[in-house]
């Protein structure tokens, strides 16, 4: 409750698994989660293949599509 909001990652997964918390080490390194499948990326790799592919490179969901 203490830590701040940017430096905790959190994976919303739906009912009835749990919630998972995890708290970034480096706070100068940007991370970004996939909507779909909740792997985490560095942000500018991420940016990077998304642009390339136009979908998450763990998933391949296409990053147009809705949830």
């Amino acid at each position: 409750m203490s830590m701040s909001r940017r430096d905790v990652l959190i994976k919303r997964w739906p009912r009835p698994l749990r919630w998972q918390y995890y708290r970034s080490l480096l706070p100068d390194v940007s991370i970004t989660m996939c909507p779909s499948c909740f792997q985490m990326f560095h942000s500018e790799e991420y940016e990077l293949l998304v642009l390339q592919h136009n979908c998450c490179p763990y998933c391949r969901r296409s990053i147009d599509e809705p949830n």
